[in-house]
């Protein structure tokens, strides 16, 4: 039998002895017992392995194809109309399938939408540039046309005027491309006196640095 010193206390203990005496540490016979860490735990990888790029960059690619493909197949060819149109919108929103879904299929969407947010705004301004002397201004309706990427809306609107207040309708045609406005211009009107050169040109300028300019901050573009 021997003598050690225990590894916590540094008392003299028997090597014979299974516990210090003075602090109860744990021993070995014929050493001290050293209590190890407890084993490192390895951190799970995220994902499997056939998400790693770097050993199935095909057939990730595959599959981004196959998914990408298919998502359009549905857009173009399941999809109504309206169900179109929310896709749209949220392509456009979030950035996600700008790439993917043609320009002139978010913009009539977008488009939709930023005429009937600023149908009082239209009005007020058609009639005010056009007929500064009239009132009342009401937005009727529009219809939208579409060719390739080139998009031509028919605007009717409503106000009244001249000495007996009667109702008249001024129709203004907006067109417009991805490149930009191509021009805005009355091409109907129930009033006598038609619309000023001068107005009319002010009225173009209106549609293109206002009307264009949030349908084009709508587009995110």
């Amino acid at each position: 039998m021997s003598v050690m010193s225990c590894p916590d206390c540094n008392g003299k203990v028997s090597d014979s002895v299974t516990a210090c005496p003075h602090c109860g540490k744990p021993m070995k016979l014929g050493t001290a017992s050293v209590a190890s860490p407890p084993p490192a735990i390895p951190i799970a990888k995220s994902g499997s392995a056939f998400l790693d790029p770097k050993k199935n960059l095909v057939s990730l690619l595959s599959v981004v194809l196959v998914l990408g493909g298919s998502g359009w197949v549905i857009y173009r060819f399941v999809l109504n109309r309206e169900g179109k149109k929310i896709v749209d919108v949220i392509a456009t929103q979030s950035g996600v399938g700008r790439t993917v879904i043609p320009w002139a299929d978010r913009a009539e969407s977008v488009l939709k939408i930023t005429m009937d947010k600023n149908r009082d705004t239209i009005a007020t301004s058609v009639q005010g540039i056009c007929h500064p002397t009239g009132s009342h201004p009401s937005f009727d309706s529009y219809d939208i046309r579409r060719v390739g990427d080139m998009f031509s809306v028919d605007i009717r609107v409503k106000w009244k005027g001249g000495l007996l207040g009667q109702e008249y309708t001024t129709v203004v045609i907006w067109e417009f491309k991805q490149s930009g406005q191509v021009r805005a211009a009355v091409t109907s009107e129930s009033a006598v006196v038609g619309v000023a050169p001068a107005n009319a040109k002010k009225l173009d300028e209106w549609f293109r640095t206002q009307m264009y300019a949030v349908f084009r901050t709508n587009m995110g573009d």
